[in-house]
Formats: C-alpha cells, sequence, structure tokens
C-alpha cells in the first residue's frame, strides 16, 4: 500500500526539494540531445517570437518543443489522446480562439501504430491545411504561418508531403450511415458526403483503389475489401485531397477508369450530430 502519510508529507513540507526535482527534471538541458532541439531553440526567439506573441501549436508529438520555449500546450498534447471528434474539435477551437500564428510539423512522422495521421485526427490537419501555408524550415520540421484567406491552398506542398494517397485500411467496412437521412442527389452544398462503394463482382480479401481526380491532379483513396461485406462507405469530408480542394471552389470528381468489379456513388447524408 502507498505510504499516504509519507507522501503527505512530502507534499507540504518538501516543497523547494520538489520544486527543484521539477526544474531538473523539466529543464531544456535534458532534450539538447533531441533532434530539432538545438535549432529550435535558437529558431523560436529570433524568428517565431518577434513575429508574434501567441502561442504555437505541434501538430505532432514533438511535446518537447512546449518546454523548451516554455509554453503552456492545449488540453492534448499527443494526436493519439486527441483523437475522437469532440477533442480534435477542442484542439481546432483552441487554434481559432488563440488566434496560432505559427504551427510545427514533422513530415516524417506520418503514422502511430499503424494508424496514417490523416486518418485518425483528419479534422486536425485539414484545419490547418485550410489555414496555415509553408514559412520556413529548421532541422526537419516544416514551420507553417496563418494564411491569407484571400490567397489559395498552396496544394503542391501538402500533396508533396503528404502524398497522393491515403489507405482508410479496414474502416469503410465498418462506417455506419444508418442513423442519417440521405439530403438528396442536388444538395451539393448540404450534409456529409459519403462515398458509397459497391462489390459487384467476386468478394475476396484484397487491397482496392478508387482514384480521384481535383483539377489536374490526380490522388487515390485506398481500403481493403473483405470477403463478407458488400457495402463500403467512405466519409470523402475527412479526405483532406476532398475536402479542403472542394473549399477553393474546386470540384473534386471521380476517374471513370477504376477497378472493375465495383460501384461508386457519392451520399449526401444529413446527421443530427455534428461529425466535424
Amino acid at each position: 500500500m502507498p505510504n499516504f502519510r509519507r507522501n503527505l508529507e512530502i507534499l507540504t513540507r518538501d516543497r523547494e526539494e520538489i520544486k527543484q526535482k521539477v526544474d531538473s527534471y523539466f529543464s531544456t538541458k535534458r532534450f539538447q540531445n533531441i533532434p530539432g532541439a538545438t535549432e529550435f531553440a535558437k529558431y523560436y526567439p529570433e524568428v517565431m517570437q518577434r513575429q508574434s506573441k501567441t502561442p504555437f501549436y505541434i501538430l505532432g508529438d514533438d511535446t518537447f518543443l512546449y518546454i523548451i520555449a516554455k509554453q503552456k500546450p492545449p488540453f492534448h498534447i499527443t494526436l493519439y489522446s486527441g483523437c475522437s471528434v469532440f477533442d480534435q474539435k477542442l484542439i481546432t477551437d483552441w487554434l481559432e480562439e488563440n488566434k496560432v500564428e505559427f504551427v510545427i510539423w514533422n513530415p516524417a512522422f506520418t503514422h502511430f501504430d499503424l494508424v496514417p495521421n490523416l486518418v485518425r485526427v483528419p479534422n486536425i490537419y485539414n484545419y490547418v491545411i485550410k489555414h496555415y501555408e509553408p514559412y520556413g524550415t529548421f532541422s526537419a520540421y516544416q514551420v507553417l504561418k496563418k494564411r491569407d484567406p484571400l490567397q489559395p491552398i498552396p496544394v503542391e506542398f501538402w500533396r508533396r508531403y503528404l502524398g497522393d494517397t491515403i489507405d482508410l485500411g479496414h474502416l469503410p467496412s465498418i462506417t455506419d450511415i444508418s442513423k442519417m437521412t440521405n439530403c438528396g442527389v442536388h444538395a451539393s452544398s448540404a450534409g456529409h458526403e459519403f462515398l458509397e462503394v459497391k462489390v459487384t463482382g467476386q468478394k475476396s480479401d484484397q487491397q482496392r483503389t478508387i482514384r480521384v481526380n481535383v483539377g489536374d491532379l490526380s490522388f487515390n483513396i485506398l481500403f481493403w475489401q473483405n470477403q463478407k461485406d458488400d457495402v463500403y462507405r467512405i466519409y470523402l469530408d475527412h479526405i483532406w485531397f476532398w475536402n479542403c480542394l472542394k473549399k477553393e471552389k474546386v470540384v473534386p470528381s471521380l476517374d471513370q477508369s477504376q477497378d472493375t468489379g465495383l460501384a461508386i456513388e457519392i451520399l449526401r447524408q444529413a446527421c443530427k450530430r455534428d461529425l466535424q
């Protein structure tokens, strides 16, 4: 059993010792051997602090940067802990309310536990893509700055680092829209957009590819087909190149030369609960 009496004595009487240990534990010297730490310690005051007094955001799990900058982080400091729809909104609301000028991002950090970050936290990525643009670099990190809303989204930049393919794994086989109502074929600006994929050929375990054209660019959506399910649904509003570029008045379209044995249809569904 824990020695509660001793713990209480330490917390009430040895405050200076506790302070020294905490200061030592969070000392910037502890992080100086982490790649990028020394470069950030110089870049932050010389570039970022000179231009903005608002907090910055780390799109990723490199939380040691908050400690170096002595900045209070948002509620969630890792993408894993902030992956629910509710928690993603907490982050995007925090970015909005604090008028965050800079976002720090290491493009090499793409997956955690085999799940792509783009799939785990799509709303956070979509927000950053819509509101920020490349500004500078240090070490392996990209520094993104608040974008003038009158300027276009730098699509080539995002495509270069995020790639032209997103792998949804088995997610489309468990996506349920049964509690949503159809908005109608012509309700182009209403509801949530889903791609419904029906297997018309043999049901087998294989990876499927859905090709999407956005302007002059082409992208791929991958998912796994199994031997049991006939219908798969893809939430298009969570796909960055569909959602973000649509806001740029560029209408995404499905490539007509799709995999054989598939029937594809775009559905627009309404829901009382916000999925964003």
